[in-house]
């Protein structure tokens, strides 16, 4: 049997759409948020660090939660905890206006911190859920298909976004983001309850899920690869910096936007284009990690260098797409690896420890160039070759502890009643 197209997805399979559309609106508004929120932050303080502290706040306490969201969501209904996820970070958004109508710098910082709470229980509970709308077959397809929509709405909405905020300001973006998040709640309305496969488990500890990447280090790397891959975050993290001052005659929102927006076609080529070259093989996948991390070093070394904007384009665009088949074939590899009851606390996992590693990453970025007299250009040079050495070393392990029964091994092709 052939995978379906990724027309043939969108049209066939009505729980998947109603996940997807609801990505499609809030991935939209993300991006609407995150340009208003750097020209916040840009508006209130003038520091590197201060910008860095943005991406730490986005980030760190996704891992912080990580022990009480994996096991939530190795109990609980997905559908409920998309829904309630998606209405309470409009909630939040709101309050981020009013720290921002107020000027308070750690108002704002608060906000985003608990945004990126409810962030961190929403993308492994969404994780988690795929393989009950999806078949083994539909799955490669699905992801790759979500990783092109976060690409599209990277490029679309980051560049639209630094357009919104110059045109009706800060609190008009924000309003129209906490609006995504309602809209995202309408289309999950419509998913069937989605029961967490581990809820009939006695062994839903954090510390079981912990027992359980440590007895499978295959599964273990491959969460990893994220992790590695968020090294270059400490580059990413000078990304408003090259937009608001680096090239004197291309500064602001608008050029900003523009740079997360060659990003986001980057991460679309490399989410959706690459796949249909490389194929849906776990082998393939395997062998392509390595390549993966090759071209995000690339890119980033090529920003490093940019004597003006358009090379800096090129070169975070060429980065994106490393981080976008890196992003797309380790989740699909987790979702074959992991063991269905496992697969909460697993996600959580890898969804804590990359954001953890690019907090400590941006953090550090952002300290060095304030503090140390580091040069912008010379932190993303850095970022690159680290985030190029250290993935390379994992992919290595992952191909070196691959079970001996899926050596070699194809997608599987048994379709389930889940599709429908």
């Amino acid at each position: 049997m052939q995978a379906p197209t990724y027309r043939q997805m969108l049209s066939g399979n009505r729980n998947y759409r109603r996940l997807w559309l609801g990505e499609v609106v809030s991935y939209l508004g993300d991006w609407f948020s995150t340009v208003a929120i750097y020209t916040m932050v840009d508006a209130l303080t003038d520091s590197a660090l201060a910008i860095a502290g943005v991406l730490v706040a986005k980030t760190l306490p996704s891992f912080l939660v990580t022990p009480l969201v994996g096991p939530i969501v190795d109990r609980y209904p997905s559908r409920t905890l998309l829904i309630g996820s998606d209405i309470a970070r409009a909630v939040v958004v709101g309050l981020l206006i009013l720290a921002w109508m107020a000027g308070s710098l750690v108002g704002i910082y608060a906000a985003v911190i608990a945004a990126t709470c409810f962030a961190g229980l929403f993308m492994p509970a969404r994780q988690a859920a795929l393989p009950q709308v999806v078949s083994k077959l539909e799955l490669p397809v699905a992801l790759a298909l979500s990783g092109g929509t976060w690409s599209v709405m990277l490029a679309l909405g980051a560049a639209t976004g630094g357009l919104v905020t110059e045109l009706v300001g800060i609190n008009g973006a924000l309003m129209l983001d906490m609006l995504t998040f309602l809209g995202s709640a309408a289309f999950l309305w419509g998913l069937p309850e989605l029961p967490a496969e581990g809820s009939g488990e006695t062994s839903t500890g954090f510390m079981d899920g912990m027992r359980y990447l440590k007895a499978n280090p295959h599964v273990l790397g491959i969460a990893l690869v994220k992790s590695c891959n968020s090294l270059a975050a400490a580059g990413l993290a000078m990304l408003p910096i090259f937009g608001q001052g680096i090239f004197p005659q291309h500064q602001g929102p608008l050029w900003v936007g523009l740079l997360y927006a060659s990003r986001g076609v980057g991460a679309l080529i490399g989410s959706m284009g690459v796949r249909i070259w490389g194929g849906d093989s776990p082998a393939a996948m395997r062998t392509s990690l390595a390549p993966g991390f090759g071209a995000v070093a690339s890119g980033l070394l090529v920003v490093a260098w940019a004597p003006n904007v358009w090379w800096a384009m090129a070169g975070f665009l060429f980065g994106a797409l490393g981080s976008g088949m890196l992003w797309i074939y380790s989740a699909t590899l987790l979702q074959f690896a992991a063991a269905p009851a496992q697969r909460g606390r697993v996600f959580s996992f890898e969804f804590g420890m990359l954001t953890l590693i690019m907090a400590i990453a941006v953090a550090t970025s952002g300290s060095v160039v304030d503090y140390a007299g580091v040069s912008p250009r010379m932190a993303v040079a850095v970022a690159g070759v680290l985030a190029g050495l250290v993935g390379t070393g994992v992919s290595m392990w992952i191909r070196a502890t691959v079970p001996e029964e899926d050596e070699g091994d194809e997608v599987p092709v048994e379709v389930t009643s889940s599709q429908a």
